[in-house]
């Protein structure tokens, strides 16, 4: 073979290889995303009064609840331990309840709200009624008032 066939056999050869062999690479990526937890209570008003002074009479407001974790719950304090109050320091007991739930000075789980109606706007979110319903007649005269905090946390 002369050297001028063995350069073109050798340089094809090469360049056959080169054509045929393919290059590859990859590579990955990984996506994630974190949600921070929301959790958040509203009162549609900022007071509520009592249609009347006689027991059974009721004052009622609605409650909404924004909250994106899997449980929580709502805990319940009043200025006046749920009585309410007038100048003279005379107390009138009420029971409070949250969406059909006792709520005196205690905890109302998710579980015993109901689910959002209308009234409350976002998503996931709880409509409820907070309903005070006093247990005495009121019979002295003047200003009553309580309040009211509810306090959300996830468990």
């Amino acid at each position: 073979m002369t050297l001028r066939k063995l350069s073109a056999a050798v340089l094809a050869s090469t360049l056959a290889t080169g054509a045929m062999a393919q290059v590859t690479d990859s590579d990955s990526l990984s996506l994630a995303l974190e949600v921070t937890e929301v959790n958040e209570v509203l009162f549609q008003g900022t007071s509520a009064t009592f249609g009347g002074a006689t027991s059974g009479s009721t004052a009622t407001d609605a409650l909404c609840v924004f909250s994106n974790a899997n449980d929580y719950d709502l805990t319940v304090s009043s200025t006046n331990s749920f009585n309410i109050k007038n100048g003279k320091d005379t107390l009138v007991p009420y029971a409070l309840t949250i969406g059909g739930t006792a709520a005196n000075g205690g905890t109302v789980n998710k579980a015993g709200l109901t689910t959002a109606s209308g009234l409350c706007s976002g998503t996931p979110s709880y409509d409820n009624a907070v309903v005070a319903t006093l247990s005495a007649d009121v019979t002295e005269a003047g200003s009553y008032s309580d309040e009211i905090t509810v306090t959300i946390a996830s468990i």
